[in-house]
């Protein structure tokens, strides 16, 4: 098992690097939608179509860190549901008709003002944030307009910058020039 030549090994490490990115990559993309069915608990649902069997596996994160509501990831193969703190896994299904909540909203807004065209490197977004998940996050409608004006944007920042130092800048400079910072 250890021996990093065989091939055979070489091909299990990347299978399971798969299987890890596929695990990571659900719970960076899972988008739940509030059904408000007036219960005690709040319920939550969410469709993913993850590449590799990463339900499972992924699910009792989702438990611990929404434990204080009932939610279900349906995918193709599995569904998951944690009901009263219970988790249980039942057959795919196909994707359900989910509600629309202002939460998709939030996630425009937050996903457009953390975009920085400055540091736009589209290779490196889609490498972090692939495609085929695009499809089913609310923010990603956003992503084309953000592309296509981050230059005009870059050119706008640049105009906007301030041309003077801030006033602290004076005194900091007098006392680099001094040499020490009580000298003023």
């Amino acid at each position: 098992m250890q021996d990093r030549a065989d091939p055979d090994l070489a091909k299990l490490r990347q299978m399971e690097k798969g299987v890890q990115r596929c695990k990571h990559k659900m719970k960076a993309f899972v988008r739940f939608r509030d059904l408000r069915q007036g219960g005690a608990r709040r319920s939550f649902a969410a469709w993913f179509e993850p590449t590799h069997h990463t339900v499972e596996p992924a699910a009792p994160f989702f438990a611990r860190r929404f434990a204080d509501m009932d939610w279900m990831i349906a995918t193709p193969d599995v569904t998951a549901q944690f009901v009263d703190g219970n988790l249980s896994f039942h057959p795919g299904q196909p994707k359900p008709d989910l509600p629309e909540d202002a939460a998709e909203t939030l996630w425009g807004t937050y996903f457009c003002n953390i975009f920085n065209p400055a540091r736009l490197k589209v290779s490196a977004m889609t490498s972090e944030m692939p495609r085929k998940y695009w499809k089913n996050l609310p923010e990603a409608q956003h992503i084309h307009g953000l592309i296509a004006g981050a230059e005009d944007k870059v050119r706008r920042m640049q105009a906007a910058a301030p041309t003077l130092p801030p006033e602290r800048a004076d005194k900091i400079k007098r006392q680099l020039r001094n040499g020490s910072p009580e000298a003023d």
